[in-house]
């Protein structure tokens, strides 16, 4: 490994970076910091070639990355010569020290698997997991973007949940749609249980017509 000092505008991301925008926080902040105390943690880097805009790519670091660029100021890297799976090591246990969401986590994980990088069975080692969990994590990716697009922030959303989204979506086109319907619910982390409870009501609501649905009490 090798620390370097590099201009932030010779980054990019790299293709596998995990943290959503709705996770950076308050970059502005951190660039102040950085201008006033120094970066303490150095981002990590590969280089890249063949590219005309740019000479590494940030395998760990982006909010230190985005902070940098806003402030216009050169960034403290550490320079690895890596495959993919050792860099998505090197992410997952960057992220240790800033708390990610496990949509983000899901969505980093389901490219590394698709593209042959890593097993569910490394991604549950590395992630210090079960398999059980990995197959939750997965499943972010299956979902109807839709569905994710009506939610939007997405910080609070569990895993579990998202795999109960995921078989109720499967279910109907009118399921989905519920589902899109609950959105701010599912925003605000609504559990599997009151997920499917919110989606029954809905469904059962609508359907519920006619007398024959009445109940009367003796009195």
């Amino acid at each position: 490994m090798e620390i370097i000092n590099l201009d932030p505008r010779d980054c990019t991301r790299w293709k596998y970076a995990d943290r959503n925008h709705f996770e950076f926080g308050d970059t502005e902040a951190l660039a102040l910091d950085i201008q006033t105390n120094g970066q303490i943690n150095p981002v990590f880097v590969r280089k890249i070639s063949n590219d005309p805009q740019f000479k590494y790519e940030v395998i760990a670091g982006s909010r230190r990355l985005k902070a940098c660029l806003s402030a216009n100021i050169k960034m403290s890297a550490i320079l690895v010569d890596v495959p993919d799976d050792k860099a998505a090591t090197i992410q997952i246990k960057e992220n240790e020290q800033v708390p990610l969401s496990e949509y983000s986590k899901g969505l980093a994980f389901d490219k590394l698997k698709k593209d042959n990088k890593l097993t569910q069975e490394q991604l549950a080692s590395l992630a210090c997991c079960s398999r059980k969990k990995i197959f939750s994590l997965l499943t972010f990716a299956q979902v109807d973007p839709k569905i994710w697009q009506a939610v939007g922030n997405m910080s609070k959303v569990s895993a579990k949940s998202s795999e109960t989204i995921l078989a109720i979506s499967k279910k109907s086109p009118e399921h989905k749609e519920a589902l899109i319907e609950i959105a701010e619910e599912i925003k605000k982390g609504a559990g599997y249980k009151r997920i499917e409870q919110l989606v029954n009501a809905i469904l059962l609501g609508a359907t519920h017509t006619g007398e024959e649905e009445q109940i009367t009490s003796k009195s």
